[in-house]
């Protein structure tokens, strides 16, 4: 029977919807209808994009629910779409029915996301990197910190991460998860940035399971 339930995935930064494991969709699809799509300037979308800043991505997510003619939706945020995600909770609340941030950030400036810093900055300086690509690691950088906004959020929020993550490690994922009032946070143990995708039959349960019955609990 098609799920009546709607679920958005964020893809990640360099990701495209042609590159997500069918197999963690299927996962997904189960109990959801899934709608996944390029970000812009990437896969599918128009190639001819100017320079945008990060905001843009999630006004393009925002956008999107509307023009499915939904309300609002359950939200699904890997790497950079977790970043969206975040942005989402904090700035359309009202668009998100509850979400997941899988190896996440607060910003791209601090230490632990040095790497991830120092692969963004070296696919802008790489002449023969694809625009699209180029054009989105530009928005990541221009990405505010959201730290000290997350204390507003009372949207029902699972934050995931994997201990052996390099470009979002653990901490980062933490203190987002601290700073979120009544959110639930999972590690898994020597998981690294792809925890969705090497997780999977552990993950999707999770995150059905804090879809349907979580509650935030406010101080």
């Amino acid at each position: 029977m098609k799920s009546h339930v709607k679920i958005l995935f964020l893809i990640g930064y360099t990701t495209l919807m042609d590159d997500v494991d069918p197999d963690l969709i299927s996962l997904f699809a189960e109990n959801y209808h899934v709608y996944l799509y390029d970000h812009r300037g990437m896969g599918h979308t128009t190639r001819d994009v100017e320079p945008y800043q990060f905001m843009q991505l999630v006004d393009d997510a925002d956008s999107l629910i509307g023009a499915l003619g939904y309300e609002k939706m359950y939200i699904f945020g890997h790497s950079m779409g977790s970043m969206i995600t975040q942005h989402l909770l904090i700035y359309y609340p009202e668009n998100v029915t509850k979400a997941a941030l899988c190896s996440t950030t607060f910003s791209v400036d601090t230490n632990e996301t040095a790497v991830l810093r120092q692969m963004v900055e070296s696919n802008i300086a790489n002449p023969d990197t694809d625009k699209g690509v180029y054009l989105e690691s530009l928005a990541v950088l221009s990405m505010q910190s959201t730290l000290a906004n997350l204390s507003s959020v009372n949207i029902n929020t699972l934050v995931i991460g994997g201990t052996a993550d390099p470009l979002t490690p653990i901490e980062d994922a933490y203190t987002v998860a601290g700073a979120i009032n009544g959110a639930w946070f999972t590690p898994f143990i020597g998981a690294d940035h792809s925890v969705p995708y090497e997780m999977k039959d552990e993950i999707v349960p999770l995150v059905h399971l804090f879809f349907q019955n979580s509650e935030v609990y406010t101080s």
